[in-house]
């Protein structure tokens, strides 16, 4: 018969019922294959029964399967029937040898005259009685019934378990625990060795996951760079086109290298580009639909009327929103003017109706008037105050030319009529006139000395074709026979024509002195000097753009331009809008020798003098100070010290406000090239100027006035008319430049070139071929990436690359002698033979994207389309470059 089962264990489940679980799991744990013993199956009567009728029957066929009865001995148990049913059965029909009793409550004696003492045995069944020949090995489990776990860990549960598994195995009790702590210490060794490798794995896991990120990232590190450089050469392609185009395309270009200077050329480039394509652009102001504007008389904001019959204020300076009216015209603003003394502003809308508002607060002085007909639209098109802001003038749709008393806000009554549509009207001759101009080219002259008339009307035959009047209404501009300058009451054009264009003009504005005529073409608008008619500049207009109208600001800092609802700022001065003028207060004959920066000083020489400029104070000179011989100028960082240097080696220092503090002499051959501040500003670095001794430099305590060092770069000039030993040697002009950590040095002078040398190695690493005739300065910036050349233009070199980044600069007035950079590397300036000096755009140097998208995003005035970024970024999520313009 084939067994199932290794072992039936008969108990009394209401004494043993937890002990005899225990003893099961832990005989099958101790044989577990694993530890390469026989696996044993325990029979428990209640546990391995399923529901059967046949109960009796199904104990004598577990029984019969059964190689061992263990017996959970105990007073229950022996007083239990079926308990002693079971053993009955098993003494009847198997072997008395395999039943293995294991005590757990009671007594169990043998008696000394052999056999069990049935006296004081109360913990087997009678049917045993008798069955013992001699006196059997029991294990006993007593103690464990008031054990509240029973596991292997336990020692004594463990030594129980291996009595009663060694007859099970036909193992002794030595070997089955020594097999089992060897196997248990092979199943540790394994344990560790599965969780080492695992360890492993899970290291050369995570390494490949890092080395599959690590890839991932280069590869649209990759990906992003060779985009960036994809959309900066669109960038730059675009420069001739749409004004916004090129900004925002290369705003893109340096978002995707944003924090990754190594691969920002391009970008960098293309941005820098953009903004030298347009340097006259200032803003375009977020917001569309605008019918109308008008500059306050200071210049400083530009009220805008929309499509919804509200008004805004913008800063003239830069375009940022000043504020809002509460309330609406009426209908859609199609005109705006300001009354001389700032205080009060008229609108005038598609409805015919004039309103007058507070112009600090945008707030409505009254309802809205009402005197031009409404057709079919009552547009004002034009709105003039008199010089005293006494009375307005108004000319409409309707051709009709109407007088208001601006005081008590009420019509005076019509001056007159037009067969067409009235396009412009204005104030002139001391406010006792008023000149109106209508569709047809038609000019009427009324005259309101002593009771309004009609002076003289002019028709096309004459030649007058107005577009534009002056500030003051006394001259205005035709374009029948070209761009022509008149005077209001006069017959003929002051002089020739500025443009022998016809025809080309869709508005005209006048500067306030009347220097600068701005005249809009459907390309451009063209900049022209109101006497010469020499053209200044072309501001570039998006194409097909066609300029609805162009007014001047006070002065001629500022012009704003109206076209197809949106409104743009530019920079008409003459001075280039990327530089800023620095003018010394007494200017002399000698050119500007050297230049510094730091804090809020900026310093000059020209060999005469020292000049201080606090840039954000004024543009004129702060303070001049007798600096005789001085050729080399340095600020500390905080502005409050200035260090001179003279040709004779005399170091003199000043504070911020050109007080001098003392001096101390160098050592120098040849005297000093350069000063700079170092250390936190506690050290003055000084630069021999002998070229023979370029390179050489000492450094100098600034409180003691002690020198420190003196160090020798072994920098090589080669002068082409010798040598060391030619006698024509102080004929050589080179001079060397090193960077400030002094791993790279420029040589220039006698070459248009510029040569690079690496200083550690002694060995030239590159040359760049500067574009104009020769570089008189340049600079390092702090970081060493980027070089800046001076002469007849400013130009910006990669280092790294030796390629220029975005066009050369040229300077507003004179060449320039001199370059210096801030010591935090913001802010460059630059000095010229006309003795000024120049702060130019702090942006040229900047690789902050925040900062160009400020910029750029004023320029650009719109975010790119969706058809736009399909072309130019296909595959790339949309979003937009500037939020402003959402």
């Amino acid at each position: 018969m084939q067994r199932v089962y290794d072992a039936f264990v008969s108990y009394n489940r209401a004494a043993d019922g937890k002990l005899a679980p225990a003893l099961q799991r832990g005989l099958q744990q101790f044989a577990k294959p694993w530890y390469r013993l026989r696996a044993l199956r325990i029979f428990r009567d209640d546990a391995s029964l399923a529901a059967n009728p046949n109960l009796w029957s199904s104990i004598e066929q577990a029984l019969d399967r059964s190689g061992f009865f263990i017996l959970l001995a105990s007073p229950e148990s022996a007083a239990s029937k079926w308990v002693a049913k079971e053993v009955q059965y098993w003494l009847e029909h198997r072997e008395s040898d395999r039943l293995l009793v294991a005590l757990t409550d009671g007594e169990l004696v043998w008696s000394a005259n052999g056999g069990l003492d049935e006296a004081r045995t109360n913990a087997v069944p009678p049917t045993l009685r008798g069955v013992f020949t001699e006196e059997p090995r029991y294990v006993d489990l007593r103690w464990a019934r008031s054990e509240a776990q029973l596991s292997r860990r336990d020692a004594r549960f463990r030594s129980a378990l291996a009595d009663l598994a060694a007859p099970l195995h036909g193992r002794s009790k030595d070997e089955m625990l020594g097999e089992d702590v060897r196997q248990h210490r092979r199943a540790i060794r394994l344990a560790w060795a599965s969780g080492i490798l695992l360890a492993l794995l899970a290291a050369g896991a995570s390494v490949a996951a890092v080395l599959a990120v690590q890839a991932r990232d280069r590869a649209r590190t990759e990906a992003a760079t060779a985009l960036s450089r994809q959309l900066a050469a669109q960038s730059v392609a675009r420069l001739p086109g749409a004004t916004a185009l090129s900004p925002l395309l290369g705003l893109e270009a340096l978002r995707l290298v944003d924090g990754a200077p190594g691969r920002a050329f391009d970008a960098r480039d293309a941005v820098l580009r953009a903004v030298e394509r347009s340097p006259r652009l200032v803003a375009t102001l977020p917001v569309t639909g605008t019918n109308a504007m008008a500059f306050a008389p200071g210049g400083r904001t530009l009220v805008t009327g929309g499509a919804k019959g509200a008004l805004s204020s913008w800063a003239a300076g830069d375009g940022e929103p000043l504020g809002r009216s509460p309330a609406e015209h009426g209908s859609d603003i199609t005109s705006v003017a300001f009354s001389p003394d700032g205080s009060t502003l008229a609108s005038g809308g598609k409805d015919g109706k004039v309103r007058f508002w507070d112009a600090r607060s945008l707030r409505p002085l009254g309802p809205p008037l009402r005197g031009h007909e409404v057709l079919i639209e009552g547009t004002v098109n034009s709105l003039a105050f008199s010089p005293n802001g006494s009375r307005l003038v108004s000319g409409a749709l309707d051709g009709r030319v109407l007088l208001w008393d601006v005081r008590r806000r009420r019509l005076l009554g019509a001056l007159g009529k037009h067969e067409e549509q009235v396009l412009h009207v204005a104030f002139a001759a001391g406010g006792r006139t008023v000149v109106s101009t209508d569709f047809g080219a038609t000019t009427k002259v009324w005259d309101l000395a002593r009771r309004p008339r009609l002076r003289r009307t002019v028709t096309r035959g004459d030649g007058f074709a107005p577009v534009g009047f002056s500030g003051d209404g006394r001259l205005f501009a035709s374009t029948f026979d070209g761009l022509e300058v008149w005077s209001i009451l006069g017959r003929r054009p002051l002089g020739d024509p500025l443009s022998p264009r016809s025809g080309d003009y869709s508005s005209v504005a006048f500067s306030r002195d009347d220097r600068i005529v701005a005249a809009a073409t459907i390309r451009a608008i063209e900049l022209r000097d109101g006497r010469t008619g020499k053209l200044i500049d072309r501001l570039p207009l998006e194409p097909n753009e066609g300029i609805d109208d162009i007014t001047f600001a006070r002065g001629r800092a500022v012009l704003a331009s109206l076209a197809n609802g949106t409104v743009r700022l530019w920079d008409t001065r003459r001075a280039k809008p990327l530089s800023r003028i620095l003018r010394p207060a007494r200017p002399s004959l000698g050119r500007t020798r050297a230049v510094a920066s730091g804090g809020e000083t900026l310093a000059a020489t020209n060999e005469q003098t020292l000049t201080l400029w606090h840039p954000r104070e004024d543009s004129v000179a702060t303070s001049t100070r007798r600096a005789r011989s001085a050729v080399a100028v340095g600020v500390a960082a905080d502005g409050r010290t200035i260090a001179t240097g003279a040709v004779d080696g005399t170091v003199t220092l000043w504070d911020g406000r050109g007080s001098r503090l003392g001096s101390f002499h160098t050592r120098l051959p040849g005297g000093v090239a350069s000063v700079a501040f170092a250390d936190h500003d506690k050290q003055v670095v000084v630069r021999a100027a002998q070229k023979l001794a370029a390179g050489r430099f000492e450094f100098w305590d600034v409180d003691k006035r002690e020198r420190l060092d003196d160090v020798r770069l072994g920098v090589p000039v080669t002068c082409p008319n010798g040598g060391d030993d030619n006698p024509k040697v102080a004929m050589c002009r080179e001079t060397v430049v090193v960077s400030p950590d002094r791993t790279i040095a420029a040589v220039f002078g006698s070459r248009p070139d510029v040569t690079l040398w690496d200083v550690r190695q002694n060995q030239s690493i590159g040359v760049l071929s500067v574009p104009t005739e020769s570089v008189n300065a340049l600079a390092f910036s702090p970081d060493h990436q980027t070089l800046v050349t001076v002469g007849t233009a400013l130009t910006l070199w990669d280092v790294p690359r030796r390629q220029p980044l975005g066009r050369p600069l040229e300077p507003s007035r004179a060449p320039m002698a001199s370059v210096a950079l801030s010591p935090s590397g913001s802010e460059l300036v630059t000095g010229s033979y006309d003795d000024s000096a120049a702060i130019w755009d702090e942006l040229l140097l900047s690789s902050d994207y925040d900062a160009w998208r400020a910029r750029l995003c004023r320029i650009a005035g719109r975010n790119l389309t969706r058809d736009e970024w399909t072309e130019f970024l296909p595959g790339q999520r949309y979003h937009v470059t500037c939020p402003e313009f959402r």
